[in-house]
């Protein structure tokens, strides 16, 4: 998923008819609060996955309301949070000063905050499509219908445990052991890999562009090792409690079976009435 296909999905949720102007001040506090939240609470890399999708979320509204296309943007540009406030009082001057908008200005700094939000998904061991998938599967499962207000104030918390719930957990216990088999073998061609570099280095008579040019190919695979390596080390815990707990996973996708028998019961209950006739019972309706 690329952010343009992103942002016409996100924008299934948002409110219909909002002003121009409600909609940038909503895009810009959203952005402020959602990256304060990110940046100062202590979250696990798939709580920071998750939190950052909403980040997207406020970008995009940014971006479908100005009607701009994400493009690639070169410099190092501000920190985003600076980024945010440069924003935010570029359009104060424009509602409450009677400033005009610079759209080059607008779009090149938003193009910013999404390379920066790139890199950070990359960073905490995700990419920009998977905390943008997520982030659209979270919206569909909260808003199904699109998105209300009443159903944001009073959505409804579901505590008990449902069959999609089970399943989701019972996929993603699936899904370890052969994302664990993949970085292990990454991280075994990426160790061929780096002493095939490094004998190049010693063996080859390179001239000073092309030792450049493989030290940062060394470097790259390096990184590359680590993300693997990292993969790693974080699964190892839980492929070896599968393997040994094989036994139980089978026994909670039975009772996942028992569940669903259970919903489609109750999801097509009828009442026979004891003493009312059928007539009766429709003349209360």
């Amino acid at each position: 998923m690329v952010f343009k296909e992103y942002i016409k999905l996100a924008m299934r949720t948002n409110v219909k008819d909002r002003s121009f102007k409600d909609n940038i001040l909503n895009g810009l506090l959203g952005l402020y609060g959602e990256i304060t939240e990110f940046t100062e609470n202590n979250l696990t890399n798939i709580e920071m996955t998750v939190e950052l999708g909403d980040i997207y979320w406020y970008l995009a509204l940014l971006f479908d309301t100005l009607e701009l296309e994400p493009m690639g943007v070169a410099g190092e540009g501000d920190k985003t949070i600076k980024t945010i406030g440069k924003l935010s009082d570029h359009f104060k001057k424009h509602f409450f000063q009677g400033h005009d908008l610079d759209l080059p200005y607008i779009h090149y700094n938003l193009c910013l905050i999404l390379r920066d939000l790139n890199q950070t998904a990359n960073n905490i061991m995700s990419s920009p499509e998977e905390v943008m998938e997520l982030n659209i599967k979270k919206l569909k499962d909260r808003f199904p219908n699109g998105f209300s207000v009443s159903d944001s104030i009073n959505r409804e918390v579901n505590w008990y445990l449902t069959s999609e719930k089970l399943s989701e957990i019972l996929n993603t216990i699936r899904e370890v052991k052969p994302k664990y088999d993949y970085s292990v073998d990454k991280v075994n061609e990426l160790n061929l890999l780096t002493q095939d570099y490094l004998h190049q280095l010693e063996l080859v008579n390179l001239t000073g562009n092309e030792r450049s040019k493989l030290a940062t190919k060394l470097r790259d695979v390096r990184l590359e090792r680590r993300k693997h390596k990292d993969i790693v080390e974080r699964l190892k815990p839980l492929v070896e409690t599968i393997e040994k707990e094989h036994r139980g996973i089978k026994m909670f996708e039975q009772t996942l079976g028992d569940i669903r028998r259970i919903e489609e019961k109750q999801n097509t209950r009828t009442y026979n009435p004891r003493i009312l006739s059928t007539d009766e019972c429709s003349e209360i309706k």
